[in-house]
């Protein structure tokens, strides 16, 4: 029987990414009233193209930066997870 290889979960996309992480009840109420309150906001500027696309233009600005973010975080992570390892095997 092979040994577990976290390597090998991570290049078959096992683990290490996106879609690996579950989300919290927390998280899924957050999100749900994410949801809702942009649903809610949209319908208010039915009547108004410009802001609409305004908004969106915004929303997808501010999803590029949370991307970045989490891939940062995520590097962080990695990196200092590797350093408690090395300081475990001393």
């Amino acid at each position: 029987m092979e040994n577990y290889s976290a390597i090998k979960e991570m290049f078959y996309g096992n683990r290490g990414n996106y879609d690996s992480i579950k989300l919290s009840i927390e998280g899924k109420n957050a999100l749900d009233k994410v949801v809702e309150t942009e649903e809610s906001f949209i319908k208010m500027l039915n009547d108004k193209p410009q802001i609409i696309e305004a908004y969106n233009n915004l929303n997808a600005r501010i999803n590029e930066m949370n991307a970045t973010n989490f891939e940062d975080a995520y590097i962080e992570g990695f990196k200092f997870g590797f350093l408690m390892a090395l300081d475990i095997l001393k």
